[in-house]
């Protein structure tokens, strides 16, 4: 059935159905790694490592945080200074994000044990598939 001749119910349930099944495959993943995450944290060892891990990640995180807030300041002084400079960088760097995303997504690894396909199915094949 096309999609001008479906009604707004037909559409929303297929849309619904659609969203039902992509959400048990993500909460199937999700099981997958923190069961993963659990048996590693059973190995006194590897709890360990995580642990130490964590404490290495959080002081980088603060050291972030610092480095952010100096950038911050003097970001906000440039923008006084050359406001239309500033403007074009932002919309340079946004067009920059925006094709990195695009470049970027739906590039997951694949969780262990999953063979990885060679090459990324057409767009066909997706709409057929959900």
């Amino acid at each position: 059935m096309n999609l001008p001749q479906m009604s707004g119910k037909t559409r929303f349930r297929e849309n619904a159905e659609r969203a039902k099944v992509r959400i048990l495959k993500l909460m199937g993943e999700g099981k997958f790694h923190i069961s993963a995450l659990g048996r590693k944290i059973k190995d006194e060892k590897k709890f360990n490592v995580i642990l130490d891990e964590a404490r290495l990640a959080k002081g980088k995180i603060l050291n972030a945080m610092r480095q952010a807030g100096d950038y911050g300041s003097r970001a906000e002084k440039y923008i006084q200074k050359n406001p239309k400079k500033a403007v074009a960088l932002a919309a340079g760097a946004g067009l920059l994000a925006g094709g990195l995303w695009a470049a970027l997504k739906g590039k997951r690894p694949a969780p262990p044990g999953k063979k990885v396909k060679a090459k990324r199915p057409s767009p066909k094949s997706q709409v057929a598939s959900a």
